[in-house]
């Protein structure tokens, strides 16, 4: 009996260290994910762009999406008119198709699929990269949208599923003006 009460306690032990190992690593992963990847990629009309586009603005509402994802198609439109008010703000609004990556016949259908819905705002491919690729493999729901401020900073957690309901589009607002009163100080 106290052989086996010492192997639990020696196990009991083992697991407490790596916990607290992994809370460690986790805090300081969670560091990381909060600031968007380096990346250089291209817009659809095949202009250079890279995470500098985000110092144009004080917020940069940055929607992950991909062609085949219904859901990321249907709320295209409803976007798209928030663009246009979170615009009069001085905010940008860009949306990045995961699945293009140089596939040119996937991007023709990005492009179709934009033209149908109206949207003007700017998307973009991310090229392949160490940091890039790591970041996107993270994003296991789509739609996913971020708000990143001037600095490239992701401020708050993402915004998971469609934004085409109430609720979701208070709580961006919100934010969106956040960031805007730390920027202006």
């Amino acid at each position: 009996m106290k052989n086996m009460f010492k192997k639990v306690s020696f196990v009991l032990a083992v697991i407490l260290i790596a916990l607290t190992f992994t809370a460690c690593s986790s805090s300081s992963e969670k560091k990381e994910a909060n600031t968007f990847p380096k990346f250089t990629g291209e817009d659809l009309e095949g202009n250079k762009v890279t995470q500098e586009i985000f110092k144009k603005s004080p917020v940069t509402v940055v929607n992950l999406w991909f062609t085949g994802c219904k859901a990321c198609i249907m709320e295209m439109p409803e976007l798209q008119k928030k663009a246009e008010e979170w615009k009069t703000k001085g905010v940008n609004t860009i949306g990045i198709c995961a699945d293009i990556q140089g596939k040119e016949e996937v991007k023709n259908e990005a492009k179709k699929i934009l033209d149908s819905k109206g949207v003007n705002y700017t998307n973009i491919s991310i090229d392949s990269g160490e940091e890039s690729d790591k970041f996107m493999m993270n994003i296991t729901t789509f739609p996913t949208t971020l708000l990143v401020d001037r600095n490239g900073n992701i401020i708050g957690d993402p915004i998971l599923g469609t934004i085409d309901n109430e609720k979701a589009t208070e709580e961006i607002n919100k934010r969106i003006d956040e960031i805007i009163a730390k920027d202006n100080k």
